[in-house]
């Protein structure tokens, strides 16, 4: 099923330039659009955090009993709680120490531009972890390997195929779930 829905989009792209299936371009378009504009410079000494945001800043959780998490997405670390606010210092030292592994680890990594990577791909429990952190590096070079074959098979066909994908990006209509 996954073949024939490329295949829908693969052959859109090679015949008008961008597909204009709401769909499928949501399904595609977003990772599309990371590849072909890419930043190409070379890499600063120290990884600037991409996947990872600021526990607690843009996102957080807090369970029944009132303690503080980075986001909804994993319950591990506590960063404060609603009687004494954020922790600061711990969550200063948990961002310098993922920054550190992520500089240990990523900075030879192909996909290292593609990677969305958080915080929690490096919890064991509620530590940060480098062999937990490896085992989720894994993920981004395989799916990244299956997209830049799929754009290259686009873009040998038409080589304008993304020609349009930025002004996409920046004109594409915000979609709302009813509720």
């Amino acid at each position: 099923m996954k073949k024939e829905i490329f295949k829908i989009f693969k052959d859109d792209c090679i015949k008008r330039g961008l597909c204009k299936d709401i769909f499928l371009s949501n399904m595609y378009y977003e990772i599309f659009n990371q590849v072909h504009n890419r930043i190409m410079s070379l890499l600063p000494e120290n990884i600037i955090e991409k996947g990872a945001c600021i526990p607690g800043l843009a996102r957080l959780l807090v369970d029944c009993e009132g303690n503080f998490y980075p986001c909804e997405k994993g319950g591990f670390y506590k960063i404060g709680n609603v009687y004494n606010g954020f922790n600061f210092k711990k969550i200063h030292i948990f961002v310098n120490n993922y920054s550190e592994i992520r500089n240990k680890l990523c900075l030879d990594c192909w996909a290292i531009r593609f990677c969305n990577s958080c915080y929690l791909g490096a919890l064991k429990g509620d530590k940060l972890n480098l062999e937990t952190k490896l085992k989720e590096c894994k993920r981004t070079p395989r799916i990244y390997n299956r997209i830049l074959i799929r754009y290259t098979e686009i873009m040998e066909k038409n080589p304008k195929a993304f020609k349009k994908l930025r002004e996409w990006a920046e004109n594409r209509p915000e979609y709302y779930p009813v509720l």
